[in-house]
């Protein structure tokens, strides 16, 4: 199962900002990210459903770093979480 977990709404609109990649973080954009998750079978059924719960609000806590990864306008070799 694939799922695509967003920043819960938890009251208050999520800001518009950018957050800029630091020397450390651009080593790492051409590296290849790991996208996979393997879940066994638990007695406990709600497991996935904690997790995507849990994912949301640290998406919001912790925004902008549900973003996407993008180049900062104006500049050629500078990246953005945005």
């Amino acid at each position: 199962r694939t799922s695509l977990v967003a920043p819960s709404p938890a009251g208050a609109a999520l800001p518009e900002r950018s957050l800029p990649l630091t020397y450390l973080d651009a080593l790492w954009l051409h590296a290849t990210p790991v996208e996979r998750v393997f879940f066994y079978p638990d007695a406990t059924s709600d497991v996935l459903s904690n997790l995507t719960d849990s994912l949301s609000n640290a998406l919001a806590a912790f925004y902008p770093l549900a973003g996407r990864l993008r180049l900062t306008p104006g500049a050629h070799n500078r990246y953005e979480l945005h």
